[in-house]
């Protein structure tokens, strides 16, 4: 999942943003994001602390849930090709998948430590 996020991070870097975002504030906040997220995440690899897996599950799921909701509302009216719909539909499924793996862990964590 690291490993995905960080090329995943340059492409939104350098996406046009009329195109993909609705403003540019929002491309910026996307980037700082994901590039917070890939160090949280190279933490928790390095050392699983459960409170850090905590924090970046659940931001992963409201990553998740903001992805959907700006896909309806921004990306949807304006998908003119299948690489549209196709990358549209990566960036809605990247987070959800995350999350659920992100969940997982922290739980098969928390039942190895009882």
């Amino acid at each position: 999942m690291l490993l995905l996020l960080i090329p995943w991070t340059l492409v939104l870097a350098m996406l046009d943003t009329t195109v993909w975002f609705p403003a540019p504030w929002m491309q910026a906040a996307w980037v700082t994001f994901d590039t917070v997220l890939v160090i949280a995440l190279a933490l928790l690899v390095r050392r699983w602390r459960t409170w850090l897996g905590i924090t970046i599950a659940s931001a992963v799921s409201v990553d998740a849930t903001i992805t959907l909701w700006q896909a309806v509302a921004w990306y949807l009216p304006r998908i003119s090709s299948v690489t549209d719909a196709l990358l549209t539909g990566l960036a809605c499924a990247a987070p959800l998948l995350a999350a659920t793996v992100l969940w997982g862990t922290v739980r098969r964590h928390r039942r190895s430590r009882k």
